[in-house]
């Protein structure tokens, strides 16, 4: 509802922002640098523009919005040809729940998740693949593109990221339910139920709001939290990777939080999104306008303690920075499977 995309995803390295992925646009590959936007250099678009990137680190800042709103941008292709794209305008297509599994050698599997929104998808992809993650030595999680979801999607996948008889000691959060969240969260969830069908965690936030509509500020009590915080656990795999970066976010910025209390866990690549500390979005839609405002409806306990991650993520263990390099090699896999070969010989 009035959102477009440009059609394509770019990073910026030193003074040139680089396209990093294309969604739509044809006319363009990834690999090309953009060295203006309507003839202002990137250089001064960084500090005449900097509040509407949302970070002072270079691979973590957002164009989007200025790019949505140029009217043409210079670009550099990988021959030094310069020549300027009037930017078009896309409506974006439709996300599709990705979890995919491959076998990197025989000790090491591979798991790509671009969401947490499929909890029957990602289920049954545990249950049929069950030998081969109880026999692998090593697993390498891959959530640097994972637009987040719901927490309860990801559950059955930590038993084989916790070792044996853990406990899950995740932040509690407090909820909002005003009449106007109560009715933009509900027409949320009926739109996730008809597309994914009943889900119990659905049901039970549906409980939840219902109880303590017009309550204040109140901490959710659901009937599963008893054996969600008691995770069954699992010897193998040994090691598990999580490969994070600045697109990971929501429910995917939990899933690393959690994740990380676990000893089997190391963190590679660059911060995640941080978009947890205030979260449970709702939307209002302006229709006379064509506008919709996105705003949370849940607090974390970590803002009190003053140990809130938003806008700075979850930190990786180990920091690998983004370099036009990633668009050619997976620099972070690269450095996953050396981890690996490192520990195999401790």
């Amino acid at each position: 509802m009035g959102d477009k995309s440009i059609g394509f995803h770019v990073k910026r390295y030193h003074h040139d922002l680089y396209i990093t992925s294309i969604t739509d646009e044809e006319r363009i590959k990834p690999g090309y640098k953009i060295k203006a936007i309507d003839n202002v250099p990137i250089t001064i678009l960084v500090e005449s523009k900097r509040r509407f990137l949302a970070s002072d680190i270079p691979e973590r800042e957002n164009w989007q919005y200025i790019l949505a709103r140029a009217q043409f941008c210079t670009l550099e292709d990988r021959n030094g040809i310069r020549f300027n794209l009037e930017l078009k305008k896309y409506i974006p297509k439709k996300s599709l729940s990705e979890y995919i599994l491959t076998t990197i050698d025989e000790e090491t599997l591979f798991l790509k998740m671009n969401d947490f929104m499929d909890g029957a998808q990602l289920k049954n992809l545990i249950i049929n693949n069950q030998p081969l993650f109880a026999l692998c030595k090593n697993l390498i999680i891959d959530v640097r593109v994972n637009s987040g979801g719901m927490d309860s999607v990801y559950q059955h996948l930590l038993n084989y990221i916790f070792p044996p008889d853990s406990v899950n000691r995740d932040d509690p959060v407090y909820h909002l339910i005003t009449d106007r969240n109560y009715k933009n969260r509900m027409k949320l969830f009926k739109e996730l139920q008809h597309k994914y069908g009943e889900d119990k965690s659905i049901r039970q936030f549906i409980i939840n709001m219902d109880l303590y509509k017009d309550k204040g500020f109140c901490e959710f009590k659901f009937e599963m939290d008893q054996d969600a915080n008691i995770i069954a656990g699992s010897k193998s795999p040994i090691n598990v990777i999580i490969l994070i970066d600045n697109l990971c976010g929501s429910s995917g910025d939990q899933f690393a939080l959690t994740a990380s209390q676990s000893p089997k866990v190391t963190l590679i690549g660059r911060p995640t999104s941080g978009r947890i500390d205030y979260s449970n979005l709702a939307i209002e839609y302006f229709e006379e306008i064509n506008y919709r405002l996105l705003y949370p409806t849940s607090k974390s306990s970590r803002i009190d303690l003053n140990e809130g991650i938003d806008n700075s993520g979850v930190q990786p263990d180990i920091y690998i920075p983004w370099t036009p390099d990633h668009i050619e090699v997976d620099v972070d896999l690269r450095g996953a499977l050396q981890y690996i070969k490192r520990l195999s010989k401790v």
